[in-house]
């Protein structure tokens, strides 16, 4: 599961048969790995790159094109030799891979900003996120609350059904001319792609 950060998606297809790999988007931190493909024995093939390239995971399907199933390929990556590397079978007619960075929401947006002034007391507090939160990703008092004094306000969180905005409604008005610290704790939530 991917926690909530900042990153992008890279991705990676390898064509067991006719091996070869495609380079389909830009921007990984820390640059493409490069994956090695090598035969283990006459049925399986052992797929390989640097351990610097951490938060990716290794995905197969039978068939490309939009409705292809992507599922993650079994067997966890072990570290070697500063690379880690997966056995898989090859006797399959047709398989693709692809090595994919894991998607990290960030927060793009918060309402009100951070020092505004002048803020309705019954104003609400909205965070959007650059990704969907995963279905199973749970927002509420605990990690999404506001408050002063020492005192956290009553209030009520909202995650929009399109999972990308997280909303703090107050259940009692906020106190004016007083300065109110929101807390957003992301410690747990992951993406909608992990």
């Amino acid at each position: 599961m991917a926690r909530l950060r900042h990153s992008f998606i890279k991705t990676w297809l390898l064509l067991c048969t006719f091996v070869f790999t495609l380079s389909v988007s830009k921007g990984v931190p820390g640059g493409q790995p490069q994956v090695a493909v090598e035969l283990a024995d006459s049925q399986r093939v052992r797929l390989s790159w640097p351990d610097s390239a951490v938060g990716f995971s290794l995905e197969g399907t039978s068939t490309l094109g939009p409705g292809a199933l992507w599922l993650p390929v079994s067997g966890t990556p072990i570290r070697e030799d500063s690379r880690f590397s997966v056995t898989i079978d090859a006797t399959a007619r047709q398989q693709f891979l692809r090595l994919r960075a894991l998607v990290y929401p960030t927060i793009i947006e918060t309402s009100p900003l951070d020092g505004e002034t002048g803020v309705a007391v019954t104003r609400e507090t909205i965070v959007r996120f650059s990704a969907p939160l995963s279905n199973t990703a749970v927002i509420n008092g605990t990690n999404f609350y506001a408050g002063f004094g020492g005192r956290k306000l009553l209030s009520r969180v909202e995650l929009s059904s399109d999972r990308k905005k997280a909303s703090l409604f107050y259940l009692e008005p906020i106190p004016g001319n007083t300065r109110v610290t929101v807390v957003f704790d992301s410690t747990g939530l992951t993406d909608n792609a992990s």
